[in-house]
C-alpha cells in the first residue's frame, strides 16, 4: 500500500480487522507487525521515534473502535498500540511492532 499527498499527521493507511475473532478471544494476545518506508520528494528519510513533531515523528498504530451503545454508534480512539522498533534506517523498510490483549472492551466492539 502507498499513501500519496498526505496532508495531516492523522492521515494514514487504515485497515479494519475481522472482529469475530475478538468476540471469542477474551484475555488472548495478538501481535502487530507492520513494515514501512517513508519518502518525501522521491527520497527516503528516517523518522525520529522520540520526536513529538508532526514533521519527523515515526508512525504508530491507533485503534479506532466502534460499537453501538443505546442504538447510537460510539467511536473511540486508542493510540500508540504499536510503535516503531529502533534503530530504524534510511532507505530500508522499518518495523512497527506491538502486542495487545483482548479485554472486555475490544471483545465487544463491532468495528476495529
Amino acid at each position: 500500500m502507498r499513501l500519496y499527498n498526505r496532508n495531516g499527521w492523522s492521515s494514514g493507511i487504515g485497515q479494519y480487522l475481522d472482529t469475530r475473532c475478538l468476540h471469542r478471544s477474551l484475555n488472548e494476545f495478538y501481535e502487530i507487525h507492520l513494515y514501512f518506508r517513508l519518502e518525501e520528494n522521491n527520497s527516503t528519510f528516517t523518522c525520529d521515534p522520540f520526536s513529538s513533531s508532526d514533521d519527523d515523528r515515526c508512525p504508530w498504530i491507533t485503534f479506532k473502535t466502534q460499537r453501538y451503545v443505546n442504538g447510537e454508534l460510539d467511536t473511540s480512539y486508542n493510540g500508540r498500540r504499536a510503535d516503531v522498533v529502533v534503530p530504524n534506517s534510511d532507505g530500508d523498510f522499518d518495523l512497527v511492532h506491538g502486542v495487545f490483549k483482548v479485554d472486555e472492551i475490544l471483545q465487544g466492539v463491532q468495528r476495529l
